[in-house]
């Protein structure tokens, strides 16, 4: 299997946790209505949020052409939406969280945005984090109604 479609077979398989929540709380209330339920999604949205921050720490600390300036920064940056989500969950409680944890992710693919603009990874992982971002999004706002 190719690169591309071996990320974007893991990429769709890492939305399960979001789909699952947001269309399961409906058809089966009494199970994923709970809070255990809710708090998993919650903890894995935090979890996902970092997870994809870390790919700005891997550009800044591999990318050949980067200047010293936007590498620090870059640095800099990434921390910031995993922070805000520990930040969030900590203090907004984790149903809540869940409708808190869209920004965090859209802020992680505003850096995306950059580094596309940056020519920093091919064209098809922009449109793949496109879509997952916006699944994830959709999933998170469905899940805490």
């Amino acid at each position: 299997m190719d690169t591309p479609r071996l990320a974007h077979a893991l990429g769709y398989a890492g939305l399960i946790p979001f789909v699952f929540y947001a269309l399961g709380h409906r058809t089966f209330p009494d199970l994923l209505a709970s809070r255990d339920a809710i708090a998993a999604l919650a903890f894995y949205a935090a979890i996902i949020v970092s997870f994809m921050a870390g790919l700005h720490w891997a550009y800044a600390l591999v990318a050949p052409d980067l200047e010293d300036r936007e590498r620090k920064r870059l640095l800099v940056v990434s921390v910031i939406p995993p922070i805000a989500a520990w930040i969030l969950l900590g203090q907004l409680g984790q149903r809540d969280f869940l409708l808190a944890a869209a920004p965090c992710l859209i802020a992680v693919i505003a850096i995306d945005a950059h580094l596309r603009r940056k020519h920093w990874f091919p064209p098809w992982f922009w449109r793949l984090r496109v879509q997952l971002t916006t699944v994830a999004v959709i999933s998170l706002v469905v899940a805490y109604l």
